[in-house]
């Protein structure tokens, strides 16, 4: 699981909602809800923009120059009021190993990392 841009507590916090939503480290973590469900997991002072499953190869990260090649995943990106931007980054398939992992521009640098998240995601 990968996050940018959200302070430790809130990522702490909206991290163990997810995994309680069904997305657990068990192998078939995507059996118990699938990456579209997590569009409607109600958080505080929080909305969900963007769930979307991206197949294995070549990814487009939202104002890229270069595609990012990343394994089996689901996407959710959103927004915590008044406006912090997240992503989260869920590999699918057995190969998790449920660790959780937080990447990011440090400090207030402002930014999401999408290289960084598709290391981490790889690895």
């Amino acid at each position: 699981m990968i996050w940018s841009r959200i302070n430790s507590g809130r990522a702490l916090f909206i991290s163990a909602t997810l995994l309680g939503a069904g997305l657990s480290s068990a192998p078939n973590a995507f059996a118990a809800a699938s990456c579209e469900d997590l569009r409607f997991v109600m958080l505080p002072d929080t909305v969900v923009n963007t769930t979307e499953r991206i197949a294995a190869g070549s990814f487009m990260p939202p104002g890229a120059r270069n595609a990012l090649d990343i394994p089996a995943l689901c996407r959710v990106a959103g927004t915590i009021s008044p406006a912090i931007q997240f992503e989260v980054w869920l590999p699918e398939g057995t190969n998790w190993n449920g660790r959780f992992q937080a990447v990011g521009g440090g400090g207030l640098a402002g930014i999401i990392s999408y290289p960084a998240m598709a290391e981490a995601v790889r690895s």
